[in-house]
């Protein structure tokens, strides 16, 4: 939350994060439940940071997230996002960019 909240550009901080979600399986959906909060629920800017972070993590985590971010509720609350006429067009770019680059890489 701090990370998306601050725009942080601490990059031994979102290593230290990609780490940690790669340490457990917990880890992993809490980081997933986290990132859903943010892109649910917050400003545009932390929409934004919460994207690059997903797509920080998912390039550089071991194979416990990436099970965790394709969970159900994750995905629909992208997929709102999306396709949500409120949802700023930076952000659904953004989010459309990392899922197109997750799909790929799948």
């Amino acid at each position: 939350g701090y990370l998306t909240a601050t725009a942080s550009e601490d990059w031994a901080l979102v290593l230290d994060i990609c780490d940690r979600v790669s340490a457990s399986e917990n880890n992993a959906k809490e980081a997933v439940k986290a990132l859903r909060r943010e892109v649910n629920y917050g400003e545009p800017a932390g929409q934004l940071s919460a994207a690059r972070l997903w797509a920080i993590i998912l390039r550089n985590s071991s194979g416990t997230f990436i099970p965790q971010s394709e969970n159900r509720r994750f995905l629909q609350t992208i997929e709102d996002l999306l396709g949500g006429p409120k949802t700023s067009p930076v952000v659904r770019e953004q989010l459309l960019g990392v899922v197109s680059a997750a799909a790929y890489a799948s």
